[in-house]
């Protein structure tokens, strides 16, 4: 993880990583594992207080020998009509009511522009995002704890519906039909990379240019768009029917598919490696079991050994092609079953990190869910990460081969996450241009721009002194000399409106800039413009695949 910097130094000013000798696969694995179990401990101890505080489970509930822990499940389905049953149901619909509010309050804040910083007039009278301050930060936090906890009060309520209404006599059935009718819906609705969570995918806290937000309290076209059309291209204007539908099923929807996928997977892995038997011991051998599976599973499908498929094949720019077009095809479907094995794998590591808590740590008491929440919640914030607690509907993945000229999402990343990505509190971290001691920037040539000078305290090139100069008037495009880009993000208007501004410049050979091009990203999702997979020092240091990129 970089090391701090305060937000008004260069970050290619900080000391050198003390961990330089570890190989970088063993760094970026242990961070991704540790990830994995800091959302999974927070997701644990949420969930268990929710069944203390809605439920009144007992301390002393257990997994195997008397089945009262998740709200008395044993208890509730034996008869569903009876008190437990009835408490139960009651207690899921109660949860689903907060997470529904508490979704509606975070996405209100992100869509309003509060995580944004307010943007500062350069001397020029350019308008470019200010800095991260304290306030910002702690507000920024605020909106992820909302969204994270929306999301597991929605999880939770939806689960123990589904307890209740599907196929409660037959329990293996209820499993297996939930699991395969959840993630086939979600991938017919082009979001099956919604049912991947950590340690499969991390979103970052930041910092990002504009101090714009992780892909949260996105939709489903709106990630769509992002990731599969060019950079410099806008987004069709849709209806006014499809803008809802596309909320409707984004944030109603798809949390009942990706959840039933859960359900039914985790229930699955339950039935096989465990039996729920009441001996202990079983359960603490299946949860070797679920290592093995979830190492598997991460293993085959992480970016590293997908690489090698990969590299195999390559898209045309031009997307009405016969050969792009069928391999855009053959890559969807091998995007796809990535994503399903991964999901398993997923599945079963969280639910072996769930039941250490609950069999060693020791057990489902009301102390121990405060500490596996406390300590989710203060690692990931210190890691960078603490976006990685929220879940559909707080945020959406979609199944696409993203455009090879697509736009960049530097606070996303798929396993194993680049330890260099995390940036320690990154939440109130400031994105600067990374300019080393010859001037230059890490991975090219390209000088600040005044802009970029101005937010740094620097003066526009010219002997000390000389007034700044007005930027060079916008050119035709194709005086473009240079493929070199960089970027800067900013909201138009005040902090309400819901339009992002990306300016993408390109620079000629002698750092002049040459052409403007300005275009609007309407709705939520909107992304950084850049040139796919080259962003340096945001994630993508080593490249990444795009065989698939669900974000």
């Amino acid at each position: 993880m970089s090391s701090p910097s305060s937000n008004n130094k260069d970050p290619s000013s900080t000391k050198p990583d003390p961990f330089a000798f570890i190989p970088l696969p063993i760094k970026d694995w242990s961070y991704t594992v540790a990830i994995g179990f800091f959302v999974a401990s927070y997701w644990r101890g949420t969930w268990t207080l929710l069944d203390i505080w809605l439920c009144g489970q007992p301390d002393d509930a257990t997994l195997a020998e008397d089945g009262n822990t998740f709200c008395f499940m044993v208890e509730a389905l034996a008869d569903t009509s009876a008190y437990y049953g009835q408490l139960r149901l009651q207690s899921a619909r109660t949860c689903y009511g907060i997470g529904i509010a508490l979704l509606f309050v975070g996405v209100v804040l992100v869509w309003s522009g509060a995580w944004l910083p307010r943007l500062t007039a350069t001397p020029d009278g350019t308008a470019v995002p200010g800095k991260v301050t304290p306030s910002l930060a702690i507000v920024r936090f605020v909106i992820l704890y909302v969204l994270g906890a929306s999301a597991v009060c929605i999880w939770r309520g939806i689960w123990y519906w589904a307890d209740d209404w599907i196929l409660v006599t037959q329990p293996l059935a209820s499993f297996w039909t939930t699991s395969l009718v959840g993630s086939t819906v979600a991938f017919l609705l082009g979001a099956g990379a919604s049912l991947l969570a950590p340690p499969a995918i991390f979103l970052l806290d930041g910092p990002a240019p504009g101090g714009s937000p992780p892909p949260v309290a996105v939709t489903i076209l709106s990630s769509y768009y992002s990731v599969t059309l060019p950079a410099d291209e806008k987004p069709p204007k849709l209806k006014l029917y499809v803008r809802i539908a596309d909320v409707v099923i984004s944030f109603i929807f798809l949390p009942f598919c990706v959840v039933w996928y859960w359900r039914g997977s985790w229930l699955v892995l339950d039935n096989y490696l465990w039996g729920f038997t009441t001996d202990r011991q079983d359960v603490n051998v299946s949860l070797g079991w679920g290592i093995l599976l979830s190492a598997v599973c991460m293993g085959l499908t992480s970016e590293p050994f997908v690489s090698l498929i990969d590299r195999r094949f390559d898209l045309d720019t031009d997307s009405s092609s016969s050969s792009t077009n069928t391999t855009r095809r053959i890559l969807w479907a091998l995007g796809s079953l990535r994503t399903w094995v991964l999901a398993w794998g997923t599945v079963s590591y969280w639910r072996v990190v769930w039941y250490i808590w609950d069999q060693f740590l020791p057990g489902p008491t009301y102390w121990s869910c405060w500490l596996s929440h406390a300590l989710g919640v203060v690692c990931l914030t210190v890691m960078g990460c603490m976006a990685c607690i929220v879940a559909p509907a707080s945020t959406i993945g979609v199944d696409a081969v993203p455009h090879p000229k697509c736009a960049d999402e530097p606070l996303f990343s798929m396993a194993p996450v680049p330890y260099d990505a995390l940036y320690f509190m990154g939440i109130g971290r400031q994105e600067w241009a990374r300019k080393s001691e010859k001037g230059e920037e890490e991975g090219g040539d390209v000088e600040l721009t005044p802009q970029e000078k101005a937010m740094d305290g620097e003066e526009e090139g010219g002997e000390e002194g000389e007034d700044k100069k007005e930027p060079p008037a916008p050119a035709p495009a194709v005086t473009i000399t240079s493929t070199t880009t960089t970027t800067v993000t900013a909201t138009v208007g005040s902090r309400r409106n819901m339009l992002q501004t990306v300016a993408s410049r390109r620079l000629g050979p002698d750092g002049s800039v040459v052409s403007y091009m300005e275009l609007q990203r309407p709705g939520l999702g909107a992304r950084t413009c850049s040139e796919y997979s080259q962003r340096p020092g945001m994630g993508n240091k080593r490249g990444r695949s795009k065989l698939f990129r669900s974000r």
